[in-house]
């Protein structure tokens, strides 16, 4: 994880993972509260793509070098 914000409107929390060792990982991410939205959106914060989720976390896989960003709610 690389980033941890508030969105830019103020509404969302901002969560930005990147992979700087050159493999693919598959992610978990497991929150002590119960999520309401996740949505993946570009550096910007624009474009949410639903993301699926359960009670308190998602998953995603994550390529080498890249970026993805989530907001959360």
């Amino acid at each position: 994880m690389d980033t941890v914000k508030k969105s830019e409107d103020g509404t969302e929390m901002v969560l930005r993972f990147y992979e700087f060792g050159n493999r693919r990982d598959e992610v978990r991410v497991t929150l002590p509260e119960t999520l309401k939205n996740v949505v993946e959106c570009n550096l910007m914060e624009k474009g949410d793509e639903k993301v699926s989720f359960d009670a308190n976390g998602f998953s995603f896989v994550l390529n080498p070098y890249e970026i993805r960003t989530f907001k959360i709610k």
